[in-house]
Parts: C-alpha cells; sequence; structure tokens
C-alpha cells in the first residue's frame, strides 16, 4: 500500500512539475529575445500618385442636353438663354433637404460607431495586459448562461407541445362549424314537417268534429295558407256529402296525417341524432380551446422568463467587459480577448460600410447640382410642363466644334478628381501641349480592353473638355495629368506600407502593432495598391505607432517588443 502511495505522489509531482515548467517556458518566451518594431513614419507620404498621368482619346462634344428628372423639386434654375457658361457652372439645382437630413443622421451614427470601436479597444488592451493563472479544463458555464440555456429549452419545450393543441383546436373548430352548419338544414326540415303533421292531424279531427288534443306548435306565428298546406286545411261540409263520399274523404285526411306524423318522427330521429352530434363536437372544440389557452400560457411564461435570464446574461456580459475581472483562467482570458477581437472586428466592418453609405449618400445630394459639361452658350432653358411631359430637353448648351478627352479612371483615385478640375493634354499626334477641366464621372465601370492595372480595381470614364484645340481630331490618342497643386499638401501626411508588413485575414488587412512594450494584432482600414507593392492605409495606424514584420517567427500577440531602425529590417 505505501510502496502505491508513493506512487501516486511521484506521479503528481511529475504532472505538477511538468505543467509548472511549460508556464514558466511559456512566461520567458514570451519575455525574451524582443521582436523588432519600426516607426510607422518611415512609410509617412505617397508619392506614388503625384504624377498619375491617364490616357484616353479625342470626341467631339458640341452640345449637352438637360432632362428634369420628374421624381424631384427644383430648388433654382440659374440658366437663360444666351448665357455663357463654363465648365463646371451650375445650371439647375434639385432640393436636397430631405437628402441633407438624411446625411446628418448617417454622419451621427457613424461618430456612435467610432466612440464604440474607440472603448472596445481600450477594453481588448485591459484583456490583454492581464496575467491568466494556468487552466487545463473547458470554461465553465457561468450562473447567468445556465440560467439562459434552462430558460431555452423550457421555452422549446413549451413551444412544442403549443403545436398539437393548436391542430386540435383547428380541426375541432372545422368539425363544430361543418356540424352547426347541418343542424341547421334539419333543424328547419324537422320544423317545417312539425308544423305539417299539426295541419294533417287537425284537418282529420276537424272533419270528424273531434276536439285537438294537442296544441298548434306554431300558434304564435300568423301565416297564409300556401299551395302545400291547401290539401290538409280545405274545410269541407260533412252534410253535403254522400256516406261514401264523407267515408272516403276521411280515409284520405287520415292518410294525410298518417304520411306527415311519419315524416314528423324520422325529422325528429335526425335532429336529435344532428343536435347530439353538434354537442359533442362543441365540448371537443372548447375542450381544445382550453388546452390550447393554457399552452399559450405556458409558452408565455416560458418567454418572459427566458427574457429574464438573457437580460440578466447580457448585464452580466457588460460588467465584465466594463471592469474585467483581476484574475482570469488562460480559457477564461483567451475567449474574453476572442469575443472582444471579433466585436471589434464587426464594429470596424460596421464603420465601413456607413463610410461608404455616408460617400454614396453624398454622391446622391452633389447630384442635386447639374453643372455645365463644356464651355458654351445655352441655346434652350424651358422647363415649363409641357416641355417635360413632351420629352423635351430642358436645358441645352451648345459649344460648337468643341473637343474632350475620354480616359478611364480608376476606382481608387475616382474621388481625387472633381468637375471643374483643372488638367494638361498631351497629344502624340500633333506633339502640342492642351489645358482643359473634367467635365463629367461616369457611374458605371467601363470594360476598354486598354485598361490595366497590377491589382484589381474597376475603372470609370471621366469626360475632359479641351480649351481650343482646333488642330484636334476625333480618335487621337492623348494623354491626361491632373495639376498637381493639391497632392503634395493631401498626400504628405498619408501612410503607405509595404504589403510584406500587412497581413490578410477575412478580407481585410491587419498589422502586428507595438502595444506598450507587447504586440497586438490592429485591424486597419486600406485603400488603394500600387502596383500590387505598396497599400494606402486610411485608418488603424498613425504616425506615431511602431509595427513589427509580420511573418517574424515570434511576431505573435503578447510578445515583447523593443524599436528598431528601418536598417534592421532591410539588412543594409
Amino acid at each position: 500500500m505505501k510502496k502505491f502511495l508513493i506512487t501516486i505522489l511521484i506521479l503528481a509531482f511529475l504532472v505538477g512539475g511538468g505543467a509548472l515548467g511549460a508556464y514558466i517556458y511559456r512566461s520567458n518566451k514570451r519575455n525574451s529575445n524582443p521582436v523588432n518594431v519600426y516607426s510607422v513614419s518611415n512609410w509617412l507620404g505617397n508619392y506614388y500618385d503625384m504624377e498619375t498621368s491617364l490616357s484616353g482619346n479625342i470626341v467631339l462634344s458640341d452640345e449637352q442636353t438637360v432632362y428634369i428628372e420628374r421624381d424631384k423639386i427644383i430648388k433654382e434654375i440659374y440658366a437663360t438663354p444666351g448665357d455663357a457658361v463654363k465648365v463646371g457652372d451650375v445650371l439647375l439645382e434639385y432640393d436636397t433637404t430631405q437628402e441633407q437630413l438624411k446625411l446628418n443622421t448617417m454622419i451621427a451614427e457613424l461618430a456612435v460607431s467610432e466612440t464604440n470601436v474607440k472603448l472596445a479597444n481600450n477594453q481588448l488592451a485591459k484583456l490583454q495586459s492581464t496575467t491568466p493563472i494556468p487552466d487545463d479544463s473547458e470554461i465553465p458555464e457561468t450562473e447567468a448562461e445556465k440560467r439562459v440555456r434552462e430558460a431555452d429549452e423550457a421555452l422549446q419545450k413549451a413551444q412544442d407541445e403549443a403545436i398539437q393543441p393548436a391542430i386540435d383546436e383547428a380541426d375541432a373548430e372545422a368539425t363544430a362549424l361543418e356540424r352547426a352548419e347541418n343542424l341547421k338544414d334539419i333543424e328547419a326540415d324537422f320544423y317545417e314537417l312539425r308544423t305539417e303533421r299539426y295541419k294533417a292531424k287537425k284537418a282529420w279531427y276537424d272533419f270528424l268534429g273531434k276536439e285537438m288534443d294537442e296544441e298548434d306548435p306554431d300558434k304564435d306565428k300568423t301565416e297564409e295558407p300556401t299551395e302545400e298546406n291547401t290539401e290538409a286545411t280545405t274545410e269541407v261540409s260533412t252534410e253535403e256529402l254522400t256516406e261514401n263520399d264523407r267515408i272516403r274523404e276521411e280515409t284520405r285526411l287520415k292518410t294525410l296525417f298518417v304520411k306527415a306524423d311519419e315524416d314528423y318522427k324520422n325529422a325528429s330521429e335526425d335532429y336529435n341524432n344532428a343536435t347530439t352530434a353538434f354537442e359533442d363536437a362543441q365540448n371537443k372544440y372548447l375542450e381544445a380551446q382550453k388546452k390550447s389557452e393554457e399552452a399559450q400560457k405556458k409558452v408565455e411564461e416560458a418567454q418572459k422568463k427566458y427574457d429574464e435570464a438573457f437580460e440578466a446574461q447580457q448585464k452580466e456580459y457588460e460588467e465584465q467587459m466594463e471592469n474585467p475581472t483581476p484574475v482570469y483562467t488562460e480559457s477564461e482570458l483567451k475567449r474574453a480577448i476572442r469575443l472582444k477581437n471579433e466585436e471589434i472586428k464587426d464594429l470596424n466592418l460596421s464603420i465601413a460600410n456607413q463610410n461608404l453609405a455616408i460617400k454614396r449618400q453624398q454622391n446622391i445630394i452633389d447630384k442635386g447640382k447639374v453643372v455645365s459639361e463644356l464651355d458654351g452658350t445655352i441655346q434652350i432653358c424651358d422647363i415649363s410642363e409641357e416641355a417635360i411631359s413632351g420629352g423635351q430637353p430642358a436645358i441645352v448648351v451648345s459649344a460648337e466644334g468643341a473637343y474632350s478627352a475620354k480616359v478611364s479612371v480608376d476606382e481608387f483615385s475616382l474621388d481625387e478628381i472633381q468637375i471643374g478640375d483643372e488638367v494638361t493634354i498631351l497629344s502624340y499626334d500633333t506633339g502640342n501641349t492642351y489645358f482643359g477641366k473634367v467635365s463629367k464621372k461616369s457611374e458605371a465601370p467601363t470594360n476598354d480592353s486598354y485598361n490595366y492595372y497590377e491589382y484589381t480595381a474597376s475603372s470609370y470614364p471621366v469626360t475632359v473638355v479641351i480649351e481650343g484645340g482646333e488642330d484636334l481630331a476625333e480618335g487621337m490618342w492623348v494623354e491626361v495629368t491632373p495639376s498637381s497643386d493639391f497632392a503634395w499638401d493631401a498626400k504628405a501626411n498619408e501612410i503607405v506600407l509595404p504589403l510584406a508588413l500587412c497581413k490578410k485575414e477575412n478580407g481585410g488587412y491587419y498589422v502586428m502593432k507595438r502595444d506598450g512594450d507587447r504586440l497586438k494584432k490592429q485591424y486597419i482600414s486600406t485603400g488603394k495598391i500600387y502596383w500590387g507593392q505598396y497599400i494606402v492605409v486610411k485608418s488603424g495606424l498613425n504616425s506615431g505607432d511602431f509595427i513589427a514584420f509580420p511573418y517574424e517567427k515570434d511576431a505573435v500577440e503578447g510578445k515583447v517588443c523593443k524599436e528598431a531602425d528601418l536598417s534592421d529590417l532591410y539588412g543594409y
């Protein structure tokens, strides 16, 4: 027995020592050999768009027609026949009050979402800085989670029990209604035959001069004699009849009564049977209805208990996230971090969708102003109901002999080009340089075969009106360069990271960012990709952050890190 106990103690010591050793090993690994991190300011300044040029060809554009949109209200007309207009001049403006109110609401909702994601990131940082205690078991249910599970099981059971009574109730109701309809017909026949029997008997007794031994069942009803009962109620004077006629008449009246009496008895039996069947069906219906009501009460009670348990669980969860427990087991901490990362990812996705919706709403508002696409003269301005209903253009701008260049712009750069922007146009055919303005951006992407990007992107047609250009001709190939006045200011503080410093996950990108002296996973919002090697970071990082090379073996969350020079990354 002693040997057995000694063996158990040795095994327990070895297992405990192994677990302790593993924990010490993991802790040492997290705190030794710091991973290098590099300042994001090294990749500050986007110079890849500074000399962007767009290829296209020359088209003739000597007229612009504007049609009134019937579902919009015109706020102001700025066009008058004979007026000279330039590219970008407003011709008419629609009322966009409702659209602007909607945009304001969307912007307010975005601000709330951005606040929520900041709060969630702070909570995640607290969780990631927490040191857990070892735990080799699955995370047990909290009391609130247990109550939710039990309440959910009770609710499902109550709902299942309510299904069959509901079916029985419907069947019983249908049966009862059917019996009721049948009983109406039988009841009418029964009362009619009872009346006919009484009339036949009375006619027979009156003929015999006998006193009736029963009351008229319809004594309260006054009814004119009909053709149907005339035969039985016709009074015949017995003094005018011979003995043989009297016997025949008596036999006839008695026969009518006997037949009416037999019909009445048969109808009476059918009526009683139908009445009994109706009462049985009605009782079954009432019983099924009562069971259904009781089952429904059980469902309502179970639903109430489930709602209360779920609310308590949510409250417990919120309290845990706002005031994390100082001590976590490893499994509890992993679960909390996982849930918080999922929450942050969902919030970031929601913010991305909100930004996209705001951009679309802003585009709708921008379309409220119809601008001139040409440098020319207003030939027609007619917004009368007759002209609009007749399909006539409300405004016509003429620019006789004007040329435009049509180019394609990728979706990432489209927002950087605005109506009225000045551009330079170089013609390879004439060798001359011209000036122009952006006059139109298409909403539909193009599928021109000459468009090529080293990354996946759609391209959109953009029209540029050219000043002068009398020596140009349709079909000539040109190169269009936007004015770079905006580029140095707008791009100087933009972060453009090498793709090698980002990892892709679930359709998005993240970097390994320094948080305190540890690494954490940071999701980023991205934009345009240049040459398949560099990507624009729109949010998630700033110039004061430090990031690690994410493909390094030890570049994992929680790992200690240290600042390093960029030369350490590139090895020079």
